[in-house]
């Protein structure tokens, strides 16, 4: 396994699928990629321009590589959207996430911090690679059990 050459283990199986899905996703997406353009090339070609507006509230649930996205939507009679909300997969995989984190930090804690750290990264980007633009947020800080913060 790829993950056992790089001296890595996954404690929880969803883990180790999380992973495993960020190397899935692209591949799996690659054969379908000339059929989404041309679906979307189509639509170009057949927009009616003549829509009108009017007031109503819609909602959508979309999937994602990740998990389902759902936006539900307000507009006035004018046509401009008054509400909106973005519920990502992020915010409903969190509980997850930090599931995760506290399974798998115990087998990173003998590596140097900035190695820790590193690994800890990978797993939430695993979960969801939007995170890759916020990937050195993890203030990472290991204090030994009966030590204060800062003294170790």
């Amino acid at each position: 396994m790829v993950l056992g050459t790089l001296g890595m283990t996954l404690p929880a199986r969803r883990t180790g699928a999380a992973m495993a899905a960020a190397v899935a996703t692209p591949v799996a997406l690659a054969p379908v990629a000339p059929e989404a353009t041309g679906l979307r090339d189509g639509i170009r070609r057949n927009v009616h321009h003549s829509i009108v507006a009017q007031a109503g509230i819609a909602a959508w649930s979309t999937e994602t590589p990740r998990g389902l996205l759902h936006h539900p939507y307000e507009v006035d009679e004018q046509g401009c959207v008054t509400h909106a909300q973005i519920v990502p997969p992020t915010s409903q995989n969190q509980g997850a996430i930090e599931a995760d984190l506290a399974a798998f930090a115990p087998s990173v804690l003998g590596l140097p911090q900035a190695e820790a750290a590193h690994r800890l990264e990978m797993l939430i980007r695993a979960y969801d690679p939007c995170i890759s633009s916020a990937t050195h947020f993890l203030d990472l800080r290991i204090v030994e059990h009966g030590a204060e913060e800062g003294n170790v």
